[in-house]
């Protein structure tokens, strides 16, 4: 049995002065299959939210930036409890390794985990 979507989903909310922050943003993710080739490169993605011009389609277009200001980074709506992204591989295939590039602006906090694949 293959793999044909990744899940990305934040699982636990941060405390901030203002209250429970459930946003989620990353720069890049990755799925590569058993010769080494990134799967999940430019294939179509769903998002619980965008925000902040942090477009869903930045979450696997190459760009492993994590710098917000190079457009690189998707992000979620703040108030979107249990923020997801998911990629559709397009068939189902058997996978290597799996690698997430951060947001590595000073204010990230991101707690973030896999689901699991399906």
């Amino acid at each position: 049995m293959g793999i044909k979507y990744i899940r990305v989903e934040k699982t636990v909310a941060v405390m901030t002065p203002t209250g429970y922050n459930w946003n989620m943003h990353f720069a890049e993710l990755q799925a590569f299959d058993t010769d080494g080739s990134n799967v999940a490169l430019k294939k179509p993605s769903r998002a619980s939210a965008e925000l902040h011009r942090g477009f869903k389609e930045y979450a696997n277009d190459g760009n492993t930036s994590g710098y917000w200001a190079e457009n690189s980074v998707w992000h979620s709506a703040a108030d979107s409890r249990g923020s997801w992204w998911e990629v559709d591989l397009g068939s189902e295939m058997t996978l290597n390794s799996v690698k997430i590039y951060n947001r590595i602006d000073p204010i990230t906090i991101n707690n973030i985990t896999y689901t699991g694949y399906y």
